[in-house]
This record gives C-alpha cells, sequence and structure tokens, in this order.
C-alpha cells in the first residue's frame, strides 16, 4: 500500500491539509501572544508607577526619626514665625497708639468769632459750639 500512487497522494494532501491548519493556529498563536505582551508591558509601566509613588513612603519607613524631625522642625518654626508675627503686631499697636496721642497733641486754631480770639485746641477733641470762658 505505501506504494501505492493514490495512497502517496492522500497523504500528501492530508499533510498539506494539518500544515495549512498547524501555520493557522500558529498565527493565532502568536496573534494572541502579541496582544498578552502588550497587555503585559502596560501592565508592567503601571506597576513601577506604583513602585514609584510608593519611594516617599518606604523613605519614611526606612528613616521614620529623619521624618519625625522634619516635623518637628517644621511645627517649631511655624510656631517661632507666629509669635514673631505676633511680637511685631505689638510692637506696630504701640507705635500707632503712641502716634494717635502725639496726634491729638497738635493744637488746632480755633477762632472764637464772639470775641475774636484765637484758641488752641488739640485736634482730637470735640468742640462746642459755644465756648465757655472763665472772663
Amino acid at each position: 500500500m505505501p506504494d501505492n500512487e493514490n495512497y502517496k497522494l492522500f497523504l500528501t494532501e492530508r499533510f498539506e491539509g494539518f500544515s495549512k491548519l498547524m501555520r493557522a493556529e500558529f498565527i493565532n498563536v502568536h496573534e494572541k501572544l502579541t496582544a498578552i505582551e502588550e497587555q503585559t508591558t502596560k501592565t508592567n509601566s503601571r506597576v513601577t508607577k506604583i513602585e514609584d509613588d510608593l519611594t516617599e513612603y518606604r523613605m519614611i519607613k526606612k528613616y521614620p526619626k529623619v521624618f519625625i524631625g522634619i516635623i518637628a522642625f517644621s511645627v517649631i518654626m511655624f510656631i517661632y514665625g507666629f509669635a514673631k508675627m505676633i511680637q511685631k503686631q505689638n510692637v506696630l499697636q504701640v507705635n500707632q497708639d503712641g502716634l494717635k496721642t502725639q496726634v491729638d497733641m497738635i493744637n488746632t486754631p480755633i477762632k472764637d468769632t464772639r470775641s475774636g480770639k484765637t484758641f488752641l485746641y488739640p485736634s482730637g477733641m470735640l468742640i462746642d459750639s459755644v465756648i465757655k470762658n472763665d472772663e
């Protein structure tokens, strides 16, 4: 039977069919592998980003004393700055009060229309229309 020409033709056709089927399956497998490779590449880049995001956390976990020192220093500097602002505000308030009293001490000339005399009154003082004189 192996010497029969029809049998050889039959086997050749069968093997060609299997060969075409195997090529089609390999093409399908290669397409799927390409898709898996692309997805794996995307996933790996996402994991790398997550690992980069966790770098700071790992540093804090590895050096907690440094992290606590930085926070303590920041809080102390904030409190120191706030105290300095309050101190400057108090100094400014004292200076402003001093200026107000100095301005109030500036004499404003007021002319009495009845007597024609000019009197000097502090500028911050309210003046009645009637000036009482001891004269």
